[in-house]
């Protein structure tokens, strides 16, 4: 049974072709949502998939299930001046440090996703990586004026979609395209987690 988030964090993903046309991708960094100013309230993520049965003599010959990722949802206290970029593309102007959001049409950036909970079966916790993803809509607009029964706070949401990453990896033998990966246990990380294969694991 899960319990209460530790943190959430984030890694700006770098992508490249090599000469074979497979993807390579980066983590540039690895950058925790700050408590104060975009500390994580919540975060739902709801699996995406397709399904497919083949029927043969009256019975099911065949059942399969296509993985799509995730698509959902994070809460956060605001919206930070580092997601603005990292997350929605939108500028800070390096003379004036005013927020620019454009009419833009493109790719919106892609970042790797991690978030680190508690649990009452495992003393040190989880940390699920979700290693590519990206903002679906802008966030919401709102704010209020404070009323006679005081503060009533408003949250930022973020809607986004974890898919599949396009850059292969082993796992178990085979070559596989990852759309999520646990660590037990969720200490501090400097560097964004990356799944690695070892045989026999």
């Amino acid at each position: 049974m899960k319990g209460s988030i530790k943190a959430v964090g984030y890694g700006p993903i770098k992508e490249a072709s090599d000469v074979s046309g497979a993807i390579n991708i980066t983590y540039t960094s690895c950058n925790y949502l700050e408590t104060k100013l975009s500390g994580s309230r919540q975060v739902s993520l709801d699996p995406k998939s397709s399904s497919k049965e083949i029927w043969a003599d009256g019975v099911v010959a065949y059942a399969g299930q296509t993985n799509q990722g995730y698509e959902g949802s994070i809460i956060t206290l605001d919206l930070c001046d580092d997601l603005e970029k990292d997350w929605y593309g939108n500028v800070i102007d390096a003379v004036s440090n005013i927020l620019v959001e454009t009419a833009k049409t493109g790719e919106t950036p892609k970042f790797g996703l991690f978030v680190q909970y508690e649990s009452t079966s495992e003393a040190e916790g989880y940390t699920e990586v979700f290693p590519y993803c990206y903002t679906t809509d802008r966030p919401k607009f709102l704010v209020k004026t404070e009323e006679e029964s005081g503060m009533d706070y408003e949250y930022t949401e973020h809607k986004i979609a974890c898919k599949p990453s396009p850059a292969e990896t082993t796992v178990d033998g085979k070559k596989v395209h990852i759309a999520r990966f646990r660590i037990k246990g969720n200490e501090k990380l400097t560097k964004f987690p990356e799944y690695t294969y070892t045989p026999g694991e």
